[in-house]
């Protein structure tokens, strides 16, 4: 019997409101920190992580059973409640 093999890899990119500039040096990396945190809570693997200001480009390996549209809400959602 054959056996079958999935990578999949997705390229996420979260941008700022109004593309306004708010990232700075020290928030960019506490927010690389912490999504890195979710994917690998998630069950995938943080491939890599950059951007700028106003902007930031993910590219994360997730298993083939995960459901892509509840990632994406829960780095939203979690990243707003972490910055009130």
């Amino acid at each position: 019997m054959g056996s079958t093999y999935s990578q999949l890899h997705f390229h996420i990119i979260f941008g700022v409101k109004e593309r306004r500039s708010l990232i700075n040096a020290t928030m960019r990396e506490r927010l690389h920190q912490y999504i890195g945190g979710i994917v690998r809570k998630e069950g995938g693997v943080l491939q890599a992580i950059g951007g700028s200001s106003d902007h930031i480009h993910i590219l994360v390996a997730l298993p083939p059973t995960y459901e892509r549209s509840r990632h994406r809400s829960r780095c939203k959602i979690q990243f707003i409640e972490m910055d009130s």
